[in-house]
């Protein structure tokens, strides 16, 4: 995480896309590339800027002000249905559908906050947990808990 913005290299040298080419941030944390080829960035929400998509050619900017409930993202992670998931150490773990995000609920109506990473393994199940050793794993039905208490 510096103040450099976003480079890009492309087998010979390096382009870098800073708040002059239209980033509301020149501080990123998290990056993510999708299984469309899509890149998704995350900040840890010090400014405007939240979530940050970029499609190979323009940059969409998704924050507090259109929808985002945290700008504060340290992981991202896509599930096998094309859901973006972020995490934030501010905030509740969300899911993005590509339309609208809302706060990830499971089925006992728990939120999950403070998720410092999220991950998915080679069965589709989404892995998340905090900074205090919480570890759950959600099999797109139930959330185990594997928290050592």
């Amino acid at each position: 995480m510096t103040h450099g913005g976003i480079s890009k290299f492309d087998g010979d040298s390096m382009l870098h896309f800073t708040t002059d080419d239209g980033l509301l941030s020149d501080q990123f944390y998290s990056s993510y590339q999708d299984s469309k080829g899509n890149f998704w960035f995350g900040s840890l929400g010090n400014g405007e800027e939240g979530l940050l998509k970029y499609d190979g050619v323009s940059f969409e900017h998704f924050n507090t002000s259109n929808g985002l409930p945290n700008n504060n993202l340290i992981d991202i992670c896509e599930d096998d249905l094309g859901n973006i998931w972020l995490a934030s150490a501010r905030g509740l773990l969300t899911i993005f559908d590509g339309t609208s995000f809302s706060i990830f609920t499971s089925k006992q109506g728990e939120t999950y906050e403070g998720v410092h990473f999220v991950t998915k393994d080679a069965k589709g199940e989404i892995w998340f947990g905090g900074r205090y050793g919480q570890l759950y794993r959600y099999d797109g039905a139930v959330v185990k808990d594997f928290t050592q208490k």
